[in-house]
């Protein structure tokens, strides 16, 4: 694929596969807190983390699926 200033870019998963499920977890749980979860102009409240953690764990482990990603196996 070619990017806006014409250099080529390769665009594959291979760096995901050393992430691990509690990583994706925290950076889910960290951008509802910061960006979601938040009122305008007001400090993000991090006291919800926990909670929204919870339920972000619940919603992966019940809701998504990844198809077609490839999972590392080692």
């Amino acid at each position: 694929m070619r990017g806006i200033i014409g250099a080529s870019v390769d665009l594959n998963l291979v760096h995901t596969g050393d992430v691990r499920p509690s990583q994706v977890l925290y950076e889910l749980t960290s951008h509802l807190v910061l960006h979601k979860w938040r009122d305008p102009g007001e400090a993000p409240k991090l006291y919800l983390f926990g909670q929204l953690k919870r339920i972000a764990k619940q919603w992966i482990d019940g809701y998504l699926k990844c198809q077609g990603v490839p999972i590392r196996t080692a």
